[in-house]
């Protein structure tokens, strides 16, 4: 499943935090998608899951739901940080990174996650189920200068690298995001993002208007 927001385009895939040695939540975005934001730490609790929850306190507006949230960490025994800097989303990825790495990951609603985070997955709530988050492609500037390499297409948007041969394009696996088109066999074996043609030509329709 796609996924477009003001930070590009994303590649969804079903995910659980069951999956990952560990968690960091952004508590202030999870929280507003359930009717009771409670269930949030008792859920991690009666789970057992090791999980950091971090609380947005950046603002002053913040004050009475981050104190509710520290109340209900201390009654479920969980650990929570204060993010006093910075949106939550954002200080999540920042710990992982730093704690954690490889086999974490953040739990949030919000795709700014998804494009500060390296070795850290990044898991996204709808519809009450949890996605694994990949960038396909930007449209700020801030990620423009990672390199695309496009196979299966005769022309791509500026600053596309187009190779014509799956050859070529194995020497870019590793170094570059790469995108095919139209060959789904060759995707699944490379384990790259894929496009139809009709995906690639909205994609690309979509991309010209940044």
């Amino acid at each position: 499943m796609r996924r477009r927001s003001r930070k590009g385009v994303f590649e969804l895939r079903p995910d659980s935090p069951l999956n990952y040695r560990r968690v960091y939540v952004d508590v202030f975005s999870l929280a507003a998608s359930l009717n009771k934001p409670e269930e949030l730490f008792k859920s991690a609790a009666e789970a057992g899951v090791d999980a950091v929850f971090v609380v947005d306190a950046w603002h002053e507006s913040h004050a009475p739901l981050a104190r509710r949230y520290l109340e209900l960490c201390r009654r479920y025994l969980l650990e929570c940080r204060l993010s006093e800097h910075k949106p939550a989303e954002l200080y999540a990825v920042e710990l992982c990174e730093a704690e954690c790495g490889f086999g974490c990951a953040v739990l949030t609603r919000d795709f700014d996650a998804v494009v500060h985070a390296d070795r850290c997955a990044v898991l996204i709530l709808r519809g009450g189920r949890f996605y694994a988050a990949q960038q396909i492609f930007s449209t700020t500037a801030e990620i423009g200068a990672m390199a695309v390499v496009v196979y299966g297409v005769e022309e791509a948007p500026e600053g596309f690298l187009v190779v014509k041969s799956a050859e070529e394009l194995r020497r870019y696996l590793g170094r570059a995001f790469i995108v095919v088109v139209s060959d789904e066999k060759l995707a699944r074996e490379l384990k790259v993002a894929y496009f139809t043609k009709e995906e690639w030509e909205d994609f690309t329709r979509h991309y010209a208007r940044f």
